[in-house]
């Protein structure tokens, strides 16, 4: 007897059409959110992030990842590749500019006047981050580290008056990067690379690690210190004033939260790896 195989069949995480399944469910959510992404672009983006991810055991680990630049399309750049959890809505969608080759970037100065991104995230009750609270990680990837005196970030994160969570760039091109402690923090200097940088913090028990590129540098918080219950935004530092006045010049090329059970250089290739194959 002959037997039959769909085109949704699946052997190993990979179905008869070649793509992964994870591939096929981010699609199927692209389009239902009305959103657009070409099969080629589609194939790239698996065969060079998505399966490698999902075989190191990373996809596993992360509740959020967004793709901001490479899709070809605005909306696909806001669903999120992990889950149909924690889509980006626009706040301000007027304030906010989209390229495939810069993603999202604010033309406003403040969280009042620009435009920005939310999540619906919160790390406190966020499956992958909030079930390992002491290893638990954010990044960045994109221009958001250039060491030009006149390009500020809007940030990544969310923050109150003595905690945070979240990752900041000044006009002298000082990277700050906050992970849920109290009055902390670890700045990284000296980027001296135009684009595509890879911008990390991460946090084990009591020492929290900042990562730009393939170097790093640690320092040490209350080993008590609990996750920050509060809503990270992209673009702007929700909850904290501390981002008015900023230039608001640099794109956010990806984004994403989780635990920290992974090796993010690995990731970084990744990344690295399908943006050379997209052309970005």
């Amino acid at each position: 007897m002959a037997l039959g195989i769909g085109i949704g069949t699946t052997f190993n995480n990979i179905t008869a059409t070649g793509l992964s399944s994870q591939a096929l469910s981010w699609q199927s959510r692209i389009v239902a959110a009305g959103g657009t992404i070409d099969s080629g672009v589609l194939t790239i983006i698996d065969n060079n992030l998505i399966k490698p991810m999902v075989s190191s055991g990373i996809f596993d680990c992360l509740d959020k990842f967004h793709l901001f630049v490479g899709t070809n399309d605005r909306t696909a750049a806001k669903i999120n590749l992990i889950n149909s959890s924690y889509d980006a809505v626009e706040v301000n969608s007027s304030r906010i500019n989209w390229n495939n080759n810069s993603g999202f970037i604010s033309n406003g100065t403040s969280v009042g006047t620009g435009g920005y991104l939310t999540f619906g995230y919160n790390p406190a009750t966020a499956p992958k981050w909030s079930a390992d609270r002491f290893n638990c990680s954010q990044f960045i990837y994109g221009v958001v580290a250039t060491n030009s005196s006149n390009s500020s970030m809007m940030g990544q994160g969310s923050g109150t008056s003595t905690r945070n969570a979240s990752i900041f760039k000044n006009t002298s091109g000082q990277i700050t990067i906050n992970m849920n402690h109290t009055a902390t923090t670890a700045i990284a200097s000296g980027i001296t690379t135009s684009a595509r940088n890879w911008i990390c913090g991460t946090r084990t028990a009591n020492t929290v690690r900042v990562i730009i590129n393939t170097t790093s540098s640690s320092f040490t918080i209350a080993p008590t210190s609990t996750i920050l219950s509060q809503e990270i935004g992209e673009l702007a530092i929700l909850g904290n004033t501390s981002t008015a006045n900023l230039d608001a010049t640099t794109g956010h090329l990806v984004s994403g939260h989780g635990n920290n059970n992974f090796d993010n250089q690995l990731l970084r290739t990744y990344i690295l790896n399908t943006y050379t194959a997209l052309g970005i």
